[in-house]
């Protein structure tokens, strides 16, 4: 088994991306995004051995807050969380579908992750100019 330290540099600190994909619907803008997660990310480290799964902050901050800067920057920071929802641990190597939607022009996406037939997590992200 590979152990990698966070203190050597070695390892891998983000997703791969494979593509992303614009659609809308009902009045609504998203992005669907084809994700593989590195074996050697280093959010796998010490959670768990033997058993790794990635965390849920890992998840959200790599998984869904990176793609939202990327897709629009323009929301700012997330100031809150709402419906947050973890159904299926993420290991290394999955192969993962990320759905985020914004309606309209509120400052507010709503995520989903996937892995094949398998809801992973689901949420929805509220940003500065919501509150």
């Amino acid at each position: 088994m590979n152990h990698f330290s966070p203190v050597d540099g070695v390892g891998t600190r983000a997703m791969l991306v494979r593509a992303r994909e614009p659609f809308r619907r009902e009045g609504a803008r998203g992005v669907r995004i084809t994700l593989q997660v590195p074996r050697d990310l280093l959010h796998f480290i010490g959670h768990f051995p033997g058993d790794p799964i990635l965390p849920a902050i890992a998840q959200l901050e790599l998984i869904v807050l990176d793609e939202i800067a990327l897709c629009w920057p323009e929301l700012g920071s997330p100031c809150e969380l709402q419906r947050l929802k973890w159904k299926a641990p993420i290991r290394p190597g999955d192969e993962l579908q990320l759905e985020l939607v914004r309606n309209g022009a509120k400052p507010r996406v709503d995520f989903a992750i996937v892995r094949g037939s398998d809801a992973c997590g689901q949420g929805v992200i509220l940003f500065e100019a919501a509150l």
